[in-house]
């Protein structure tokens, strides 16, 4: 057998009205592929068209009461078939008919009596084509849903920063904000720490059902070594992202895990954001907990795309917060 020619998934639909020529081409098709057979028109449509659609048909031109350009018409106009290539097996070799059949769709001729290699070549061609447009198909498709996801993501974040625009209450803006990260990243859970005048980062507001334990950082040097996150992310006003926050050796993540072990999360992975001021004036961190895999709600790590839905939040809360009186930094609430 020549593995050039294995598809074992494949299925070819052999159609002729003659028993003798679906036999001699089942015996030449099924070391390599699984074989169906029809002797007429009708019940090639009818295997056609059932849920397991064969992957490539052959079809002979003459048979009686339903030829081979009728079935390839029908085919054709079917949604369901449409996508299934026709090599036409024929006697008939006049131009005319060729491009006849061609017009109709089909993807090649092979000219009766048939030779086995021209045909397992032929077959082999045209199923690669096939496999060669899927996959293309599924890319444009991927592409195609990237962008309208791109675009919904959009469409949320102008109506995001509309909403954030219009709020003059600076807990319910705060709380707006913790909710929107939550909802732009999928997350677990998440935390706003907020600044005051000592440069001491406060957890204003939390999402967990769950009280939050006072959190207080201060921005006073020295820095330590091994910084807490939201302290490093506050400093260099940069985002944050730790994978597996127990094994990492740059941070601090003690009072994260004490808390993930409080709010009862398998904590996977912690992402900070900065919320800074045209004026790079620093005015709080986002702190969220586990990024969730959409269906399963499982917790995985932040990639990419979290931290830049995240930093662009953070952008708009800035832009509105100088306008918003400052709020009461007392015990944390709940958002």
């Amino acid at each position: 057998m020549d593995a050039s020619y294995s598809q074992p998934l494949a299925t070819i639909l052999v159609v002729d009205d003659t028993p003798a020529n679906l036999s001699l081409m089942s015996d030449l098709l099924k070391e390599h592929y699984r074989v169906k057979v029809a002797i007429n028109g009708a019940r090639a449509l009818e295997i056609a068209r059932q849920e397991s659609a064969p992957d490539l048909i052959l079809l002979d031109i003459m048979m009686p009461d339903f030829d081979g350009f009728q079935v390839c018409r029908e085919l054709k106009q079917d949604a369901h078939t449409r996508h299934i290539p026709v090599i036409f097996l024929t006697a008939k070799v006049e131009p005319a008919d060729e491009e006849h059949g061609l017009s109709l769709g089909a993807v090649d001729y092979i000219s009766k009596p048939i030779s086995p290699s021209v045909l397992l070549a032929r077959v082999h061609t045209q199923l690669a084509v096939r496999r060669s447009t899927e996959r293309l198909e599924q890319q444009v498709q991927l592409r195609t849903d990237a962008l309208q996801q791109t675009q919904e993501l959009l469409a949320r974040m102008v109506a995001i920063g509309i909403d954030l625009a219009y709020e003059r209450d600076r807990s319910a803006l705060l709380r707006r904000v913790l909710l929107s990260a939550l909802s732009l990243a999928h997350c677990d859970s998440g935390v706003f720490f907020e600044i005051d005048a000592q440069q001491t980062l406060r957890a204003r507001l939390h999402t967990h059902d769950l009280e939050l334990p006072p959190a207080a950082l201060s921005l006073a040097p020295p820095a330590p070594v091994r910084p807490d996150p939201v302290l490093q992310c506050a400093r260099t006003q940069r985002s944050v992202r730790i994978d597996a926050p127990a094994q990492d050796a740059h941070y601090d993540c003690g009072a994260l895990l004490d808390l993930a072990r409080r709010w009862g999360l398998a904590l996977v992975s912690v992402l900070c954001v900065p919320v800074v001021s045209r004026k790079q004036q620093l005015l709080g961190v986002l702190q969220m907990f586990n990024a969730l895999e959409p269906g399963s709600n499982v917790a995985i790590a932040f990639d990419a795309a979290h931290v830049a839905y995240l930093e662009t939040l953070a952008r708009q809360t800035a832009a509105v917060l100088d306008n918003v009186p400052l709020a009461d930094a007392s015990d944390p609430g709940t958002a």
